[in-house]
């Protein structure tokens, strides 16, 4: 396979997968999952050795690997050597935003289903858990009939990298994506941010992000609206619609939330 810099969304995400398996497995299946990856394009050998998942997101936010929504264009087999197109997503500015539009029903989707082309763009996006889904009991109590979760904003980067690359895939340290597993009662490996600056934002095991991942593909919705005003009312949003994952501007946030994010963060300090 030609070595490449340029992968499409579903190729990002199996290497992603990939390199966080040769974390866990033993010597001898190694040389598979590396055969899977050249199989991609993907080359570990063409960065540096012990190449990991957090890795491959630093190579990505750096600009010398490149995403791209998927295709079957000749962009995706763009080889290592060359130098790739910076990839710039166009943003228009909205006329006449209607944010009322964001908590219409009808605009949401199942992540699955999200169409990456639209997401192109800066704005608000708004979580929601799917009807038929349901949340541990001292969380699904506390639901609301809009069964609203979280509502966010990307306001310096699109909707693209800012929501879908960091909650949905884990690209990153995703505040959502960290309180939906600590609800779901995934725990942080311990002792894994003790030797890090930044205490707070824990991670969960790779077989767990995935778990997650597939969680989250399979039970929850999403709806989104282009903006490029004021990102401030951000704080009016989530205070009026009170979303069950926002701690941040909610009144009603919740204590379970801290409690279970405040012992995600203890594990991970753990000695």
């Amino acid at each position: 396979m030609t070595r490449k810099n340029i992968f499409a969304e579903q190729e990002a995400y199996q290497i992603r997968r990939s390199l966080k398996q040769l974390d866990t497995l033993g010597r001898g299946t190694l040389k598979n999952v590396r055969q899977k990856l050249r199989n991609i394009g993907f080359y570990i050998s063409d960065y540096h050795n012990g190449f990991s998942a957090g890795d491959f997101d630093i190579e990505v936010r750096s600009g010398r690997i490149n995403i791209i929504e998927n295709s079957s264009s000749s962009t995706a087999t763009q080889s290592i050597q060359e130098k790739p197109k910076k990839q710039i997503s166009q943003i228009n500015k909205p006329q006449n935003t209607d944010l009322k539009s964001l908590t219409a029903n009808s605009s949401f989707v199942r992540i699955p289903n999200i169409d990456l082309t639209k997401l192109d763009m800066r704005g608000f996006h708004r979580v929601r858990l799917r009807k038929e889904s349901k949340f541990p009991n001292e969380y699904q109590k506390y639901l609301l009939p809009d069964r609203l979760l979280y509502i966010g904003k990307a306001e310096g980067q699109t909707l693209r990298k800012r929501f879908y690359n960091q909650e949905p895939n884990a690209i990153g340290r995703g505040t959502f994506f960290r309180s939906i597993g600590a609800v779901l009662g995934y725990r942080p490996e311990k002792g894994s941010l003790k030797d890090k600056s930044n205490k707070k934002n824990y991670t969960f095991s790779p077989q767990n992000e995935i778990s997650i991942i597939n969680w989250m593909r399979e039970n929850l919705e999403v709806s989104w609206i282009k903006f490029d005003g004021d990102f401030s009312i951000e704080k009016d949003l989530i205070s009026t619609h009170t979303p069950l994952l926002n701690w941040t501007y909610n009144p009603k946030k919740l204590k379970e939330l801290e409690r279970d994010r405040k012992l995600c963060r203890s594990i991970a300090n753990a000695e």
